[in-house]
């Protein structure tokens, strides 16, 4: 069995109990900023999901090792539903491909039921019930490919945004494995709301390959992708990887190490991109901010960039961030911002909770005092 690379470190975490789980808290935000908390009642087992065509709507999975299951959370209403009752066997990621659609990147297999493990799934609720409990509504997606070390270790997954960025088609489904040894592969599989349709392209191979373990990925507004990665040292790194002769994958020459090691030593364990092209990385240094930020440069082949702190919590591990949306600001000020949600461990257990952070609306005072 494989999990995430979180988990790989910390695999201690992953085989305690739910029972124990504990809630995790911020201990700093940045000014502008206001912090929330989910209750999801059950440990959170590290994937996350916003539905583009609602971005009220996340999806989160939940339970422990060979138990999970999926939530669907509303921010608006606050209610939770479980939609998936599983039991998944280890979900390292999950994407909307569609209306009423859900992709599950599962890199283990739960033995006590029928659901298809140690691969990538398909949830589509056929009868618009609002949950992908009946029959027929959970398939094999498709196979993994380039599988080293004899168990797949698939890993965070998004859909590319429109306007087919890094000449990537639109809707596509993009997710990482954590091989290691250099093995660790970022995947393009096209076509993702059918089982019949999607291929994988290039076909047989990777988009990208030849980094350790899975950190997470985004696109920029100009369709770059930025790619955190933990190098076999457990020390972060962040790739930019720019399609500039247009093909199917990325060669020599159109990726750059813009975030070194040197400048960040904690391990890398997810990434995200609000709508400034601001991005947010999740790292876990033995000291300092677990969330770090830093602009994406406009010529990343040839530009470093240095992350500074944003955020800190009191969480043992922090295991995933996600910003629901693209089309709202996530910048102090912003009315209806966009809304950051960060999840991870409470000492050797799973966090029972998810945190939020949004930005705080300009004081009506504060504008007054322009006058």
């Amino acid at each position: 069995m494989v999990q995430r690379l979180f988990a790989q470190v910390l695999l201690a975490f992953v085989l305690m109990s739910v029972a124990e789980a504990q809630t995790i808290s911020f201990t700093s935000i940045p000014e502008g900023y206001e912090a929330g908390n989910i209750d999801l009642g059950r440990g959170f087992t590290g994937a996350l999901a916003a539905d583009p065509a609602n971005d009220n709507i996340i999806y989160a999975s939940v339970g422990y090792w060979q138990h999970n299951s999926i939530v669907r959370i509303n921010l608006a209403t606050s209610l939770m539903t479980t939609v998936a009752d599983g039991y998944f066997g280890s979900i390292g990621g999950m994407a909307v491909p569609g209306p009423n659609q859900l992709v599950v990147v599962d890199n283990d297999d739960c033995t006590s039921n029928s659901i298809p493990g140690d691969t990538i799934l398909l949830l589509t609720d056929i009868n618009i019930d609002g949950d992908f409990n009946d029959p027929g509504e959970i398939e094999e997606f498709i196979a993994p490919i380039l599988v080293n070390g004899g168990s797949f270790s698939g890993a965070q997954a998004r859909i590319a945004p429109a306007g087919s960025p890094s000449m990537i088609p639109s809707g596509s489904l993009l997710f990482q494995n954590a091989d290691g040894n250099g093995h660790a592969d970022l995947f393009i599989v096209t076509n993702p709301t059918s089982s019949t349709t999607a291929v994988y392209r290039p076909a047989g191979a990777a988009f990208f390959s030849g980094f350790d373990y899975n950190g997470g990925f985004d696109f920029d507004s100009r369709g770059n992708i930025f790619m955190g990665t933990t190098n076999s040292s457990f020390s972060g790194e962040v790739y930019a990887l720019v399609n500039t002769n247009h093909d199917e994958d990325i060669d020599m020459g159109e990726w750059n190490d813009i975030v070194t090691s040197a400048s960040l030593p904690g391990a890398i364990s997810d990434f995200v991109i609000d709508a400034e092209d601001d991005a947010f990385i999740v790292t876990n240094p033995w000291g300092g901010f677990q969330v770090q930020t830093f602009r994406t440069p406009s010529d990343p082949l040839h530009i470093k960039a240095m992350p500074i702190p944003f955020a800190n919590t009191d969480s043992s591990w922090l295991t995933s961030a996600i910003i629901n949306t693209k089309s709202r600001q996530f910048e102090p000020g912003a009315p209806n911002g966009a809304t950051m949600l960060l999840g991870g461990y409470k000492g050797m257990n799973s966090a029972t909770n998810l945190l939020t952070l949004r930005p705080r609306k300009a004081s009506e005072v504060k504008v007054w005092l322009l006058y």
